[in-house]
C-alpha cells in the first residue's frame, strides 16, 4: 500500500501514513504513536522526539527519500518494523532501520506501507 511522510522540523515528530483510508483514533505507545481506521487497520504511525528516538539527526529525518513500515500483531504484542533512506548534504542515501516491540491490549490488523521515490 502506497503512503506518504512528513517531518515536523521543530517539533521534531515523524509521520508515516497511508494516502487513503479515514482516521478513527489512536494509541499511545510511550511517544510512539499508532493512527488507526474504523476497521482497526493501521493507517500510519508517528514518533514523537524523533531524532533521539531514532538516534539521527534531524536533518536526516527531514530528507528520507524512501520508506517502508510493516506492522504485525500477535496475541499482546505489537511489532513495528521501520526502514528507510535519508540524504544528507546531497551524499549518498543512508539507510536505517528501527524495530518497536510494544504490548497492546488489543491485536491490530496487519499491515505494510510503503512510499518509493
Amino acid at each position: 500500500m502506497k503512503g506518504i511522510y512528513d517531518y515536523d522540523y521543530e517539533n521534531n515528530i515523524l509521520l508515516f501514513k497511508r494516502k487513503n483510508g479515514s482516521y478513527d483514533h489512536s494509541r499511545d505507545y510511550d511517544g510512539f504513536i499508532i493512527d488507526l481506521d474504523i476497521d482497526k487497520s493501521i493507517r500510519g504511525i508517528q514518533l514523537f522526539d524523533a531524532s533521539k528516538m531514532l538516534r539521527i539527526s534531524k536533518t536526516a529525518l527531514k530528507n528520507i527519500i524512501q520508506f517502508e513500515f510493516f506492522i504485525e500483531t500477535k496475541e499482546n504484542l505489537l511489532s513495528v518494523q521501520l526502514r528507510f533512506k535519508t540524504e544528507e548534504r546531497n551524499k549518498f542515501a543512508l539507510h536505517y532501520y528501527q524495530d518497536f516491540i510494544r504490548e497492546s491490549e488489543q491485536e491490530l490488523v496487519t499491515g505494510k506501507i510503503i512510499r518509493s521515490t
